[in-house]
C-alpha cells in the first residue's frame, strides 16, 4: 500500500516539474504579473490650463485663472497669485499615478471622501481648448497617498505624492498675505502719529535706538521698542 502511494505521489511530482518547465519555457512566469502605476490626467499640459476652481467640503472656493500668462485668485478680485505655487499643482497633478482601482463601485465614495456630495476637494481645470476636467480628493490612508475619482466615473484610485490638504481652497493659499513687508533690521527710523501726539524713534550707527524728546531721568525700553518696529516691518 505504502509502496503504491509512494509512486501516485512521485508521479504527481513529475507532473508539476513538467508543468513548471513548460511555464518557464514558453515565457511565462511563477509569479504573479503586478501592474505598473497609470497616470491619472495624461493629458494635463501646464501650457494649456487656463482656470483651476478648488473647492472644500465646507462651502470654500478657490479660484484661479491665467490673464495675459500670468496667474490671478479670480475669487478675490484677480489679485496676483503665486505663480511658482500654481505651476507647481498643475506639474504634481500632471505627474500623478496610481496602481489598480481600490474600489470600483459607487456604494464606497462616500466612505473614502471623493462622493458628488461628500469630498474633500473637488478640483476643476479648464484648458485653453474649451474641456474641462474635474475629480476629487478625498481621504488619505497613508502619509502623500490619497484617494482619487474622476467626476462621472466609479473607481476610485490610491494617487501618491499628493493629499488633499496640500491643495488648498482658500485664498490665503495661493496669495501672498503680507500687504507690506520690510526687513526689520533695515529699519533705521519709525514715527508714529495719532491724535495724541508724534512718537519718533531713530537707530544710531551702534545699533541702539534713541526717542526723540525723552527725558533724561527716563529710560527707553529696548524690549517694547523692538516688538514695536517687528509689528511695524509687516502689514497682513
Amino acid at each position: 500500500m505504502g509502496t503504491k502511494l509512494n509512486k501516485i505521489l512521485g508521479a504527481v511530482l513529475v507532473a508539476q516539474f513538467v508543468i513548471f518547465g513548460a511555464v518557464i519555457l514558453l515565457g511565462g512566469s511563477s509569479e504573479p504579473e503586478t501592474q505598473k502605476p497609470r497616470e491619472l490626467l495624461p493629458d494635463l499640459d501646464q501650457k494649456t490650463v487656463t482656470r483651476i476652481a478648488i473647492g472644500e467640503g465646507e462651502g470654500k472656493r478657490a479660484v484661479l485663472e491665467k490673464k495675459a500668462g500670468r496667474w490671478v485668485l479670480h475669487s478675490g478680485g484677480d489679485f496676483p497669485a503665486k505663480q511658482d505655487k500654481v505651476d507647481e499643482l498643475v506639474d504634481k497633478l500632471a505627474a500623478v499615478t496610481a496602481g489598480p482601482p481600490v474600489a470600483e463601485k459607487a456604494t464606497y465614495h462616500r466612505a473614502l471622501e471623493v462622493a458628488d456630495e461628500k469630498y474633500q476637494r473637488k478640483i476643476e481645470i479648464e484648458r485653453s481648448k474649451g474641456d474641462k476636467l474635474t475629480f476629487y480628493l478625498g481621504s488619505s490612508p497613508a502619509l502623500k497617498k490619497v484617494h482619487f475619482r474622476m467626476a462621472g466615473q466609479d473607481p476610485v484610485y490610491l494617487a501618491g505624492d499628493l493629499s488633499a490638504w496640500g491643495v488648498g481652497a482658500r485664498a490665503n493659499a495661493w496669495v501672498d498675505t503680507d500687504y507690506f513687508k520690510v526687513e526689520q533690521k533695515e529699519i533705521v527710523s519709525l514715527t508714529l502719529k495719532n491724535e495724541h501726539g508724534e512718537l519718533a524713534l531713530s537707530k544710531g550707527a551702534d545699533g541702539k535706538w534713541a526717542l526723540a524728546g525723552l527725558k533724561p531721568e527716563e529710560k527707553l525700553d529696548s524690549g517694547a521698542v523692538d516688538s514695536l518696529v517687528g509689528s511695524a516691518s509687516s502689514v497682513v
